[in-house]
């Protein structure tokens, strides 16, 4: 009960410091555009730089063997899906939406192979 009174006392103090300063509080508009902005890490100054750094061999019988730079795109491409919805679930939004970035721009290089 105690919170209450508290939170409405400090409620009080506020309007009465916003009219002895003329102030008035004004609701903050937003486009999404702007939201959705916020949430875009900074990218790689060039897409292929994702490639370079997800670069592995891949191992079968034995043997290394190298996968064509398309299929190395898309073996991303898939990591980076299955890690944003894991950051998802876990509701780590930033992270996700950093992980969503990096996989539109790895789709957005797979494209630009074909």
């Amino acid at each position: 009960m105690q919170m209450a009174i508290d939170e409405t006392d400090a409620e009080k103090t506020q309007i009465d410091y916003n009219l002895a300063n003329g102030i008035t509080p004004k609701t903050i508009l937003k486009s999404v555009g702007s939201i959705l902005s916020q949430t875009k890490w900074r990218m790689p100054r060039n897409p292929e730089t994702l490639l370079h750094r997800g670069r592995r061999k891949n191992t079968c019988c034995g043997s290394r063997r190298s996968l064509s730079q398309q299929g190395r795109v898309i073996k991303m491409i898939e990591r980076t899906r299955k890690a944003m919805e894991k950051a998802a679930k876990e509701l780590e939004f930033m992270e996700a939406a950093r992980l969503r970035d990096e996989y539109l721009a790895l789709q957005n290089l797979l494209e630009s192979k074909k």
